[in-house]
């Protein structure tokens, strides 16, 4: 079943990644995508791309993110998936903030964070309010949205991504 491989190529990718063992995760994805754009599984292709551009962000490699997170968005825009839109979102504005395009990141960041608070995904919004608070000029307005992120992140039952953690402690130690 090739559908069967594919998901379970995905899930091993998955592991491996949160081991932290990026190269063979990647090939993992990669091998996952292939088999999901043959048979045009667009789910699939979307949440297969979102974790490629998990490890191209956490090796540095911030224009591949960047890609990866701008086609799986406008692949959830697509189906409609309204928390892998919000994600999509987040990830891209994470990536385009690292890239230097401030602005833009400071533009995606407000348009998440509402459709995290839609959902009630305090996770999503934990890390909105830490991509804002790293863009903020007024440093006390950077402490309210890190003390604010910090809440909700306590407030979740999720563990904290490798590349939200990275975003996180770069806003934390910039203050």
């Amino acid at each position: 079943d090739v559908l069967g491989a594919a998901l379970a190529t995905n899930s091993f990718g998955l592991v491996l990644y949160r081991l932290g063992d990026y190269g063979l995760a990647r090939t993992h994805f990669e091998e996952a995508l292939a088999i999901f754009r043959a048979a045009g599984l667009r789910i699939g292709i979307a949440h297969t791309l979102r974790h490629i551009g998990h490890i191209a962000f956490v090796e540095g490699e911030y224009q591949q993110a960047a890609q990866c997170y701008h086609e799986n968005l406008v692949i959830e825009r697509e189906i409609g998936s309204r928390e892998g839109i919000a994600w999509g979102i987040v990830n891209l504005a994470i990536a385009v903030r690292y890239m230097g395009d401030l602005a833009h990141a400071m533009e995606l960041w407000n348009e998440a964070m509402p459709l995290h608070e839609e959902l009630d995904t305090k996770y999503g919004l934990a890390v909105c309010l830490t991509g804002l608070a790293g863009l903020q000029a007024q440093p006390i307005r950077t402490v309210q949205l890190l003390a604010a992120a910090h809440t909700a992140f306590e407030d979740s039952t999720e563990a904290i991504e490798p590349h939200y953690r990275a975003e996180h402690e770069r806003c934390t130690n910039t203050v």
